[in-house]
């Protein structure tokens, strides 16, 4: 539920859009409940120095304030994930590197739903065959070889 005051913002955000204003000031940003909680692994902490650390704080912090505004967030993190935001020193490089996981997790979720679709298919197609009489009569011999003939 939107509360009122970031609800006037866009209701007058989007007055003046319609009303071509110059100045509307910035686009108005929706919060709503975490769509994602990240928990780090439980030792995680104590392998970290002073700089991780100081990295590790704001990306919880980062990580809190996206999961409310975007939805294209990975869905879990691994140990390795974790590790690779922490080593990343600015905000830009973290919310990329977010956006990257969540695209290899659906290309990879994807992949997988491929592969059952196909996998349906051919076992579809496998039991639709029928058994194949290897025996030909001779009307079906005789249609065969005008058929692979070169008579034109």
């Amino acid at each position: 539920m939107l509360s009122l005051d970031s609800f006037t913002y866009r209701l007058l955000w989007r007055l003046k859009s319609f009303l071509h204003f110059r100045n509307r000031g910035p686009q108005p940003i929706i919060y709503n409940a975490p769509c994602r909680k990240f928990i780090p692994p439980s030792n995680f902490e104590s392998l970290l120095d002073k700089e991780k650390m100081i990295n590790f704080v704001a990306l919880k912090d980062e990580l809190n304030i996206l999961s409310r505004i975007f939805n294209q967030l990975p869905e879990k993190l691994d140990e390795r994930d974790w590790h690779s935001l922490v080593q990343l020193s600015n905000t830009k490089d973290r919310f990329f590197y977010l956006r990257f996981l969540y695209k290899r997790e659906k290309k990879r979720t994807n992949e997988k739903i491929n592969e059952e679709m196909k996998k349906l298919k051919f076992e579809e197609n496998k039991k639709q065959k029928l058994p194949i009489n290897h025996q030909i009569n001779k009307e079906e011999q005789s249609l065969i070889y005008l058929r692979n003939s070169h008579i034109g």
